[in-house]
């Protein structure tokens, strides 16, 4: 069949291929704006997901937390609950960096995970490894180490490098690895000044004071202070200033010049209230309290302590209502207040035990030791001295693990850099390779001598511990003012001397005495007058007594003598020495012979423990006091015998 050529049809033909070109045109155009509506709802996703790695600078902590709190309580999408968590972290960081965040913490990471946001995973486990190294706890996370390293390098010239140097940095602060740690603060400066991080400049330089002041470099802390403020731009910045001005505080108060530290701690305080901050108030007025107290000014500071103490009981903050009392009861005691000091520890106590704060449990029994001891309690004294000395030891291996843990982080984070260095190299040259593994073997050797300069360190403060220990021991067994056995010391020695005499069948007296008219001195002539007598009278008991036979303080003015295979007429030639010698003592200003009581007994049948023998000797001194003084009167329920010296 021939075609034949029809005009018409070929423009028909024609006419639908140019619509269809033109459909096409419309459909790649549609596609194309399609696409860059899509990228523009990326872009503000990607916006919204930027990690904020610092609260902003006119930011309230407090304000902020709560706001977060309540944001979480409600259906968030997982971008939102992301930028959610990460403000409460921050200002929770803020407010207290030992604060243990590990949950919100770790459901940021699985958030980040999930959405594939690497970067934002980076900078949550940045945080984590500071909350976990602040808190002795890196072992939760074995890989944690590993992977900041990892973001380190992955995200170089970012607010993730300068997190990074800066938690690094901290580490070796705490290990005493000034040199080092300064160089990390200086890189990560450098890294913050370029990519304009102004308010980690401004963490840096604070941390560098506090390093400088703790190597005792005061003028360069204060001039980082000041290079810190300088940084300060805009208005409602009261935080950061704050801080600042608690920080130069803490500095002058260090170097002694507690005016200037109490005018930079008002300050602060103007500051926090300023921001409503409840807790660097509460903070700030304790240490303006404590600025009178150490300037004398004992009123003022005791005051102080009373509103924060009260504050502190309404709104059931119990970690500061124990601080509060615990200088209120230092105050107490300083002005021989001594029942107040003591009722008022005693209400504390529990609160301190149920927050379990090593610290306050420690200045609680410190406190009631010394109270005790002024009270003439010695038993009671030397039991809360002995816990005392207890949660010291445990305080100070607490602080000796926790030093060395930091040390070994520090060691894991340069031995993570180091493997990292090692297989980049490997992959270029079998040779690098080589060299880079003795590297790793000497890297290896000097982590085991440090590991076992440690160790050395480590045991050196044990030795010194355990000599501290004893040195205290010996202290709450010995009467501080004439160097004799206390109470409990010459007691225990006595039950040990009554054993022998009841395995041995050996004699065995005591002589309990009491000085004469002793309060009088006291009155007439002063307590260091009757200090002086108390002294005359041990020195002169040592002379006379031999090294077999007990002395000690059992009392104000009581003494108790103990003479071990003597019978009771050997015992009263002895005590008979002992008043000639005491009676021809001089101490002026007293003008009159000096003379003692005594009350004597033995052991016996019925006189066979430290109870009967004590209560026998007892009896018989009331009867020496209660006859006229002066005079030695042996027990009735021994040998009866009294004796006048003239």
């Amino acid at each position: 069949m021939q075609l034949q050529y029809s005009p018409v049809k070929y423009l028909s033909i024609v006419e639908r291929a140019d619509n269809l070109q033109i459909f096409g045109y419309f459909l790649l155009l549609g596609i194309f704006i399609l696409f860059l509506f899509v990228g523009s709802l990326q872009a503000k996703d990607n916006s919204e997901i930027t990690p904020h790695h610092s609260i902003r600078l006119d930011s309230d902590p407090i304000k902020l937390i709560e706001q977060s709190e309540q944001q979480l309580q409600q259906p968030q999408k997982d971008i939102e609950r992301i930028n959610t968590l990460n403000s409460l972290i921050m200002a929770k960081l803020e407010l207290s960096p030992d604060i243990n965040l590990t949950q919100p913490i770790n459901q940021a990471i699985t958030l980040s995970s999930k959405l594939e946001l690497a970067e934002f995973q980076c900078h949550f486990k940045l945080v984590k490894y500071r909350v976990l190294s602040s808190n002795n706890a890196l072992d939760e996370d074995n890989n944690l180490i590993a992977d900041i390293v990892d973001c380190a390098k992955r995200y170089e010239a970012t607010y993730i490098e300068v997190l990074y140097l800066l938690f690094y940095a901290d580490s070796l602060i705490a290990q005493r690895n000034y040199s080092q740690a300064a160089e990390l603060y200086i890189k990560a400066f450098t890294v913050a000044e370029t990519i304009d991080l102004v308010r980690y400049k401004r963490i840096i330089l604070m941390r560098m004071a506090h390093m400088n002041n703790n190597m005792n470099n005061i003028e360069e802390a204060h001039a980082n202070v000041e290079r810190a403020i300088a940084t300060l731009t805009g208005k409602n910045q009261f935080h950061d200033l704050s801080l600042i001005y608690m920080s130069k505080a803490y500095f002058y108060e260090s170097e002694r010049k507690f005016d200037s530290a109490e005018k930079y701690y008002k300050e602060a305080l103007t500051l926090a209230t300023a921001y409503k901050n409840i807790k660097n108030m509460h903070y700030l007025k304790g240490k303006i309290a404590y600025m009178d107290e150490l300037k004398g000014n004992i009123e003022a500071a005791l005051k102080t302590y009373l509103e924060l103490y009260q504050e502190a009981f309404d709104k059931n903050y119990i970690d500061r209502q124990v601080l509060a009392g615990i200088a209120i009861a230092n105050i107490y005691y300083k002005q021989r207040k001594y029942e107040q000091a003591l009722t008022l520890i005693n209400e504390i106590e529990e609160k301190a035990f149920k927050i379990e704060d090593q610290y306050s449990i420690s200045q609680i029994y410190k406190a009631k030791s010394n109270i005790f001891e002024k009270k003439v309690e010695w038993k009671k004294a030397y039991f809360q001295l002995k816990e005392w000395i207890q949660i010291q030891h445990e305080i100070y291996q607490n602080s000796s693990e926790k030093d060395l843990n930091q040390l070994l982080y520090a060691f894991e984070i340069s031995r993570q850099e180091n493997e990292n260095t090692l297989l980049k190299q490997k992959e270029e040259s079998q040779a690098i390779e080589i060299k880079q593994h003795k590297t790793q073997q000497h890297l290896f050797l000097a982590m085991i001598s440090l590991f076992i300069l440690s160790v050395i360190y480590l045991l050196h403060h044990a030795v010194q511990q355990r000599k501290v220990q004893k040195k205290l021991a010996k202290l709450a067994l010995t009467d501080e003012l004439t160097g004799s056995s206390n109470r409990r010391d010459v007691l225990q020695k006595l039950e040990d001397e009554i054993s022998r005499a009841q395995r041995y069948q050996h004699s065995l007296t005591i002589a309990i005495i009491d000085l004469d008219y002793f309060k009088k001195i006291n009155d007439n002539f002063g307590h260091e007058t009757g200090d002086k007598v108390l002294i005359a009278f041990a020195k002169i008991c040592k002379q006379n007594l031999r090294a077999s036979d007990l002395m000690g303080r059992v009392g104000g003015e009581e003494w108790l003598l103990a003479f071990p295979h003597t019978t009771i007429h050997e015992t009263v030639d002895i005590i008979s020495r002992i008043q000639a010698d005491f009676r021809e003592k001089t101490i002026p200003p007293i003008d009159y012979p000096l003379t003692f009581s005594v009350g004597v007994t033995n052991y016996h049948d019925n006189a066979a423990t430290i109870t009967a023998m004590t209560k026998n000797a007892d009896e018989a001194l009331y009867e020496a006091k209660n006859s006229g003084r002066n005079k030695i009167v042996v027990s009735a329920k021994s040998h009866h015998l009294q004796i006048n010296v003239a």
